[in-house]
């Protein structure tokens, strides 16, 4: 018996010290992952931050070429971009109209820059045990956020174009946002087409101004034909 045990101390010894080495390759890992992990976020929202800054001077630089604009409805090729809905003509500003417009949306904020909680990450690191190795590094995929492709689409908009008639960017007709069930005073601004990346960005009209946007006399000519169109 006393053989027994004595045989026993150097086994549990020997288990006790594989233990604490891989306790301790295991805190080892664990702190390479905190701190990827906290460099990828810190990496990513600045990213994310610069694209917005950079987001909304393309807005401004665009806004600033228009030269007319106009109410109209662009259907796409399939149910999801608008093809089943009747065609509308296109309400065209005048110039009085387009000045005042312009005036309104040169007003524009951009809303708040993305915080970093709200960043999502593609990919994040975690530690994972190997037989082979013990604890290492592990980066894993999280989970997508699926966006369809036409996110940033807009069917009945205002065109502001150029003086060539080319679209310059849009800004949303009825696409709106709310917070706790009140309407917030966002429009959306969005452009690029096939050839490019879409772009957008949430602008905030302070003030009256959005409700003055709401209410602009060409915009109310547009609503018109849309009740009409989509009343049935």
């Amino acid at each position: 018996m006393k053989r027994t045990l004595f045989l026993m101390i150097p086994v549990l010894m020997g288990l006790s010290s594989c233990t604490y080495q891989q306790q301790q390759q295991h805190d080892l890992v664990m702190q390479q992952v905190i701190q990827y992990n906290e460099n990828h976020l810190e990496t990513l929202h600045n990213e994310e931050v610069n694209e917005h800054s950079e987001n909304f001077k393309a807005f401004k630089t665009m806004l600033g070429q228009a030269t007319k604009a106009a109410w109209v409805r662009e259907r796409g090729d399939c149910c999801c971009t608008g093809a089943e809905l009747d065609p509308i003509s296109p309400c065209q500003l005048s110039k009085k109209e387009f000045k005042e417009m312009m005036e309104l949306l040169s007003q524009a904020q951009a809303e708040p820059a993305p915080r970093r909680e709200d960043i999502q990450p593609t990919r994040l690191a975690s530690a994972m045990w190997h037989e082979e190795t013990g604890w290492r590094m592990n980066l894993e995929p999280a989970p997508m956020v699926v966006m369809p492709p036409w996110d940033n689409l807009q069917i009945d908009k205002l065109s502001l174009q150029n003086a060539k008639g080319e679209e310059l960017l849009s800004i949303s007709y009825d696409f709106n946002r709310k917070k706790d069930g009140q309407e917030l005073n966002f429009v959306k601004a969005a452009w690029g087409g096939v050839d490019t990346t879409l772009q957008n960005i949430w602008i905030e009209l302070p003030g009256d101004a959005y409700s003055r946007f709401q209410n602009h006399p060409a915009r109310l000519r547009f609503k018109k034909k849309v009740d009409a169109a989509d009343k049935d």
